[in-house]
């Protein structure tokens, strides 16, 4: 990043001045992205992995089908797939009975079976539960840090600024669609 800022300011391909904000967010987004690794990596978990555990954790009195964890989370149903296989060997996670398959389960007695194969369903278990509160310690521990040095007014500001440039980001063209 440091890089490109040089660039920035010595050709006339970019207003330094315009993007030197956006430069140095990137260019702290990658030191806390390398810190956040660390932390994971020494937990144990992967970003993905901690991701869909977050969520089932976010929704943990309902059973979530597949397809609404790839949604929610944002990953690619392969790799949802991957973490779910990580958290239920690891018991933080387990198989489910879709929620309209619950009420039917207990009238017939039947085994329990995780929603229908195109859609399976899954839950938070106590262990799950568990490491998310030693997990997640850690990572509010980090961002105070970072944060520290910072008055109210500007993490309110940095974060209505960040918010901007995501939203104008997402309507972006792609550099491949203005040619």
């Amino acid at each position: 990043m440091h890089l490109l800022m040089q660039i920035a300011r010595r050709t006339d391909l970019s207003n330094p001045e315009v993007c030197a904000p956006v430069l140095a967010l990137l260019a702290t987004a990658r030191v806390m992205h390398t810190h956040v690794a660390h932390v994971l990596a020494d937990l144990n978990i992967t970003e993905d992995q901690l991701a869909t555990l977050l969520v089932l954790h976010g929704h943990d009195s309902d059973r979530l089908g597949l397809n609404e964890l790839v949604r929610t989370t944002g990953l690619d149903p392969v790799d949802v797939e991957d973490a779910l296989d990580f958290l239920i060997q690891t018991g933080r996670a387990a198989p489910a009975l879709a929620p309209d398959s619950v009420k039917a389960a207990d009238d017939a007695a039947v085994s329990l079976e995780s929603g229908t194969d195109d859609n399976p369903h899954y839950r938070l278990t106590p262990a799950g539960r568990s490491f998310i509160t030693r997990t997640v310690q850690p990572f509010f521990k980090t961002l105070e840090h970072c944060a520290l040095g910072l008055t109210s007014s500007e993490r309110h500001t940095l974060s209505h600024a960040c918010a901007q440039l995501c939203a104008e980001l997402a309507a972006a063209p792609r550099q491949s669609d203005l040619a």
